[in-house]
């Protein structure tokens, strides 16, 4: 039986060896493998091509939010995945492609929601 400092010794020299060998894969060389992998074909994960992006944050009711998610299942169902952030984006698109007449009636449903934060407790000391 091997001493165990010479077992742990020659586990790290093929560990080292292993990692030389391979070669290391850019960040979009793995979503393309995960494509050839997993995608049958489909092109599972897409390329950012926007230019610019602005994150911002939201408040919305709980009934809004299940929405996305909803969309998010129904979509997953179809074997296609989408965030969050893109099912706001396609509802934006199909807003922006009916008339302002339609637009200002979607609008008027639509539930006020009080913006900003709430107050946070602050105990006295």
């Amino acid at each position: 039986m091997k001493p165990l400092k010479e077992v742990l010794k020659n586990s790290l020299d093929q560990e080292r060896e292993s990692v030389k060998t391979k070669t290391i894969m850019r960040h979009d060389e793995r979503f393309e493998r995960a494509n050839e992998i997993f995608g049958n074909g489909k092109n599972l994960v897409q390329k950012n091509t926007a230019s610019e992006v602005i994150r911002e944050t939201f408040t919305m009711l709980v009934k809004d939010h299940a929405i996305i998610d909803l969309c998010r299942s129904r979509l997953l169902s179809k074997q296609h995945i989408i965030t969050k952030s893109e099912v706001i984006r396609a509802g934006l698109a199909l807003l922006n492609k009916i008339s302002d007449a339609e637009l200002l009636e979607i609008a008027k449903t639509i539930d006020k929601v009080k913006t900003g934060r709430k107050k946070q407790y602050k105990p006295f000391i």
